[in-house]
């Protein structure tokens, strides 16, 4: 089966999360992706806990299905290597500081008129202008300007740091991958590539909707439990179970919230599901309910009551979707040549309704492009590059240039 990216090759400068997980679920739909990393190491993740064989398995999540090249682009030669392949490529994904790539001589403005068609993305904490363009910030620090963390606390607690990357992921590799689909589309219809600007800062701002809603419309800010979908009511809360674990009710709706409110004997909380002045007796009756049984208890009583209820999982109960749907839980085996097989989260995105076949060829396309050491490049990036490369044999998964390139 043939993969909707198929042809499409992007040159990934990027590093440790947000850009590789852009690229990687490019690569996933058929796209070329080679990694150019730097030397001495290369990106900072395949040194990242936990390891498995020596290289960090944080890495081995984001990076499958790609190539990886390593050029110290402050070399002309290198320069000249990287301006090759940008010839013949769709796309360029980078992730440094506004101003590095105009120094290196690899930003937008120059390497577009190598590639008029060649489409540029830019992945950067606050965007490429502005007074924060150059302040240095992770995930965390995005969503504290953006007001996220703030709100994501019990009223008069300390905000919890949230346990997955919701700035790089949803603000900065999400929204890059949707603005590099939409130039290439672009780029097809006009044989012009365009420069697509992605700053996580601005990312994570645009998942605050349901919460901007409210400050335009009255003008009051928001506060900890102070709307609908931040524990405000009853119906949309977290309960724990009488042996320390937790279960989440999400009755939105009138009528999902009665069939909750009839199953635990309290049917006239139905009516009182908006009224604010019984909230507090409605949260403090259904904790002591849900106190009445574990976990397991709670699963079986409510397992046929359509309420919106699910448990709190552990992270390895939603890898391995123990206790709530089996098999259905996206992770995949992927191997690897120098590190061997390593489960990987598999992706969300399936644009046929066969994903038996689906998934048959991203596993071929993985296999494709997994490197041994001491194994050259592809027939095609040699043509490409007109030269030999090997193999890093410190960097295992890294393809160096020969050393008469004067790259090393």
């Amino acid at each position: 089966m043939e993969l909707p990216l198929k042809g499409i090759r992007i040159l990934d400068l990027s590093t440790m999360y947000p850009g590789p997980l852009c690229t990687m679920m490019l690569a996933d739909f058929g796209a070329e992706v080679i990694r150019v990393e730097p030397p001495k190491g290369g990106d900072l993740w395949r040194l990242s806990q936990p390891r498995v064989n020596g290289l960090g398995m944080p890495y081995l999540q984001v990076n499958r299905n790609k190539k990886s090249l390593c050029l110290n682009l402050k070399e002309p030669e290198a320069r000249e290597i990287f301006y090759k392949l940008v010839r013949g490529a769709d796309v360029v994904v980078e992730q440094y500081r506004p101003g590095v790539a105009a120094r290196l001589g690899i930003d937008y403005e120059t390497v577009s008129r190598l590639n008029p068609r060649l489409v540029y993305c830019s992945i950067s904490g606050f965007g490429q202008d502005g007074p924060y363009r150059l302040r240095s910030g992770h995930d965390l620090n995005y969503i504290s300007c953006a007001g996220i963390l703030g709100l994501t606390a019990w009223k008069g607690c300390k905000p919890a740091i949230p346990s997955v990357q919701i700035g790089d992921v949803g603000g900065g590799a999400l929204y890059a991958m949707s603005g590099i689909l939409i130039a290439l589309m672009g780029a097809k219809a006009t044989g012009r590539g365009q420069y697509v600007d992605t700053a996580m800062f601005d990312g994570a701002i645009s998942l605050m909707g349901w919460n901007a809603s409210g400050y335009f419309a009255t003008g009051e800010d928001v506060e900890p439990e102070s709307g609908i979908l931040l524990g405000q009511l009853a119906c949309y809360n977290v309960y724990e179970t009488r042996d320390g674990r937790y279960m989440s009710i999400g009755g939105v709706e009138a009528h999902l919230w009665a069939n909750f409110c009839n199953v635990i004997g309290r049917p006239e909380y139905a009516e009182w599901q908006r009224d604010l002045s019984r909230q507090d007796e409605m949260k403090a009756e259904i904790s002591r309910i849900f106190k009445e049984k574990t976990l397991a208890e709670w699963k079986e009583f409510l397992a046929d009551v359509d309420c919106c209820w699910s448990p709190v999982a552990t992270v390895g109960e939603a890898l391995e979707a123990a206790g709530w749907d089996p098999g259905a839980a996206p992770i995949v085996s992927v191997d690897h040549t120098a590190q061997g097989a390593a489960a990987v989260e598999e992706g969300s995105l399936y644009l046929t309704v066969d994903r038996n076949a689906a998934l048959q060829a991203r596993a071929a396309v993985a296999a494709a492009v997994n490197l041994d050491q001491g194994r050259p490049f592809d027939d095609g990036l040699r043509e490409l590059l007109g030269q030999d490369g090997v193999l890093d044999p410190g960097q295992p998964y890294t393809v160096r240039v020969a050393a008469e390139s004067g790259t090393d």
